[in-house]
């Protein structure tokens, strides 16, 4: 059987390729179907590059011709580098040209049935690698491939509200693809054969469910078992940071991280001149002079009593992005966001702040603003980028999310509720309406317990 790799309907190696050679005809096709399945996994991205993984890449091109075959499709304008590529900050990305951005994502078969052979392999032996001697993985697993999409009316629903050869019409179509093979998955001689991803790095799972827009979330569903309802974890990344930071967690060196916070505050005070944290509330501030009943007065008096009880308190409500929106007058505004603002706002938050690189003679707006309202919180994440690097934290961060819902959540479905069929996206868990009442209130417990605070709920969405 010949491997399938989606790739834009225009392109055409023989002709598009300066300097084309036959022989590397299915690696030019499996470079640019690694970028479309990146954007794919990468949806929310409205940049949409792509970070390559090299290492896989060199096992099913060669390590002598992976760097040649990428150079030669930048070359040839087929792909580009990332125009907001900086060195030391943001690993090198790919994308399309415009020219095959805009075209139709079409399924073609490679010429070589080697290539098939390889990602089978792959996909089994890292399957066997991460459920082995892991029940919790396995059960994980095992209800994800109970996991169904009505796959005609999903299509039927991308058609009607996304322009065709779109990224977002693409990703979508193939979103439905990977999503429509979880339930095949087949068991044959000790191992599984599977046509989907399932990858488990970095304390998180990954798979087609993980990756799906949230718009097509309406149409999953588990045979039998009626409506789905999802326990979400406000915040999470950011409540987990905090646990981390504050050195809750045994993988923090006391003495080496106090050493380290303390010769960094010393250098960013005398780097950006901050001694003092700014006022919070001005007399000049527009919404001071609303009448106490309007929503805007109500929601500016509410995010500024957060920032006066710290951002402890803030994460807690769940007002993170809300706070910081308002503090750095995001979009031009410092109240009225919308879904959209908050949307488009999370990943400006996590790349100028807490996953970025720290610089101390570079510092970004955000993390100057997030130093001059919460100081103790800023060094201590300052520190953390410092010591482990920004990746080496991101990680530290997502290993304590894996924690707690791939090891203590699913390890309650998999010995109270094994039957229950469910599925989990990184920071939520989704199961059947039916077991509401009987699973949130253990759910919350296990929230509350493992970050040691009552005042963490879910938040349920229908």
């Amino acid at each position: 059987m010949r491997q399938i790799v989606h790739i834009p309907q225009n392109f055409t190696p023989e002709t598009d390729i300066v300097g084309y050679n036959k022989r590397h005809k299915d690696k030019y096709l499996w470079v640019v179907h690694s970028i479309v399945f990146g954007k794919f996994l990468n949806y929310k991205s409205e940049y949409g590059g792509v970070n390559l993984n090299m290492e896989l890449l060199q096992k099913f091109l060669g390590s002598n011709y992976t760097i040649k075959v990428i150079n030669q499709l930048v070359e040839s304008k087929v792909i580009e580098v990332g125009k907001n590529y900086q060195p030391d900050v943001f690993s090198k990305a790919y994308r399309l040209t415009p020219k095959f951005s805009s075209a139709k994502i079409e399924p073609r078969y490679l010429d070589k049935k080697t290539y098939s052979k390889k990602l089978q392999r792959f996909r089994e032996q890292h399957l066997r690698d991460v459920i082995r001697g892991n029940p919790n993985i396995l059960h994980e697993f095992n209800n994800l491939t109970r996991l169904r999409i009505d796959r005609e009316e999903a299509e039927a629903y991308i058609e009607a509200h996304y322009y065709k050869n779109t990224d977002q019409y693409n990703s979508r179509m193939l979103a439905v693809h990977y999503l429509d093979q979880l339930h095949k998955a087949d068991f044959r001689d000790g191992v599984y054969k599977i046509d989907f991803f399932f990858k488990v790095k970095g304390g998180r799972v990954y798979s087609p469910y993980t990756s799906c827009p949230k718009d097509l979330e309406q149409f999953l569903y588990f045979p039998k078992y009626g409506r789905l309802i999802e326990a979400d974890a406000k915040n999470s990344q950011l409540v987990f940071a905090n646990k981390l930071l504050n050195r809750e967690s045994q993988s923090i060196d006391n003495q080496v991280f106090i050493s380290n916070s303390d010769n960094i505050k010393e250098k960013v005070i005398e780097k950006r001149g901050f001694g003092e944290v700014a006022q919070i509330y001005d007399p000049k501030n527009p919404y001071l002079n609303l009448p106490s009943t309007s929503p805007l007065y109500v929601i500016h008096f509410r995010l500024n009593h957060l920032i006066s009880n710290g951002w402890d308190s803030v994460i807690s409500e769940g007002m993170a992005y809300e706070v910081m929106m308002h503090l750095t007058k995001f979009n031009g505004k410092t109240l009225g966001h919308k879904k959209h603002d908050r949307d488009e706002f999370k990943e400006v938050f996590f790349g100028n702040l807490f996953y970025n690189k720290f610089n101390v003679n570079r510092m970004t707006q955000m993390e100057k603003t997030f130093y001059e309202f919460f100081p103790d919180e800023a060094i201590k994440l300052f520190t953390a980028k410092t010591m482990y690097g920004n990746g080496g934290f991101a990680i530290k961060v997502q290993e304590l999310e894996g924690n707690l819902f791939h090891h203590q959540i699913v390890g309650l479905m998999r010995r109270k509720f094994k039957s229950i069929p469910f599925v989990i996206k990184h920071d939520s868990i989704k199961f059947p309406i039916t077991y509401a009442d009987e699973l949130l209130p253990l759910l919350d417990e296990i929230l509350k317990t493992s970050l040691d605070d009552n005042r963490l709920t879910f938040k349920i969405t229908y």
